[in-house]
């Protein structure tokens, strides 16, 4: 399958160097020559949908191994991120998620803004909390707007559905999961880069301001912080953070994503 048809590229879109195609176990953009590379992903299309979490209105609702209580919640999370798995720059995601909005302000739903994240906070999805749609409506629009799958909340449960895009993988459109969600209050906004410890401390930059591969990492690590920092937060950088001058991109670096990509890390965690 060619890079242009294959739904899980190795590789960045905007790569000029096609050697060594077959490496894709590299864990940061510094540690070989050909920085297009990208992370593949971290786990499976299901298990991604099943143990993200959310954040929407200071809660935070995440996945529980034991039944909680009623959280009252009701709707469907429907997003235009990442269409159909490729390597999606921010600007793209943006203007995609702003098609489905008016997609679904046209039909007078009822909509609020919902970011979902990874369950150790490797990636993030702008998305809308939708209410009133069946579930075929919502499967449609999920579909149209290049989703594998989407999760109706309901009560204290968040169940993950297929949409038919998900075909070309072999799961079939019918496949339903359901896992347990708890619902807590977002009292102290930790450095997402830190995640998931919990101290105050301040993130340290990843690359540097010397060679080639380092600047390219930091401004990796640095574009990624900022779209993280951006939408979740961050207590201790309100308190002054730490220089991170000297790396600048001259293409924007495609987001990571459930599907794989770019991703950053930070002091404790670089073994994570």
């Amino acid at each position: 399958m060619s890079e242009a048809t294959n739904p899980f590229p190795t590789t960045n879109e905007q790569a000029r160097s096609k050697d060594n195609e077959d490496r894709t176990d590299w864990s940061y953009p510094y540690h070989y020559p050909d920085r297009h590379k990208r992370f593949p992903a971290q786990e499976t299309l299901i298990a991604s949908y099943l143990h993200q979490q959310y954040r929407f209105q200071n809660k935070n609702l995440k996945e529980s191994k034991s039944e909680t209580s009623n959280h009252n919640l009701d709707g469907v999370i429907l997003t235009a991120w990442n269409q159909f798995g490729k390597p999606t720059q921010e600007i793209e995601n943006l203007k995609n998620n702003e098609d489905l909005k008016a997609h679904l302000e046209k039909r007078n739903l009822e909509i609020e803004p919902i970011l979902t994240l990874a369950s150790n906070f490797r990636w993030l999805e702008d998305a809308y909390l939708v209410k009133g749609l069946t579930f075929q409506q919502a499967e449609d629009i999920a579909t149209a707007f290049g989703q594998l799958a989407f999760i109706i909340l309901h009560d204290n449960k968040a169940t993950l559905r297929l949409t038919n895009n998900a075909s070309f993988m072999g799961l079939p459109r019918d496949y339903e999961e359901s896992t347990y969600v708890n619902l807590t209050e977002v009292t102290y906004k930790h450095c997402p880069a830190r995640y998931p410890s919990a101290d105050k401390s301040q993130c340290k930059m990843v690359g540097g301001p010397y060679g080639s591969a380092a600047i390219h990492a930091a401004g990796i690590w640095q574009t990624t912080r900022k779209q993280f920092v951006s939408r979740l937060g961050c207590d201790p950088c309100a308190t002054g953070p730490e220089p991170r001058d000297g790396a600048i991109l001259i293409n924007e670096p495609c987001m990571p994503s459930r599907f794989g990509g770019f991703q950053w890390r930070s002091e404790p965690y670089l073994a994570n």
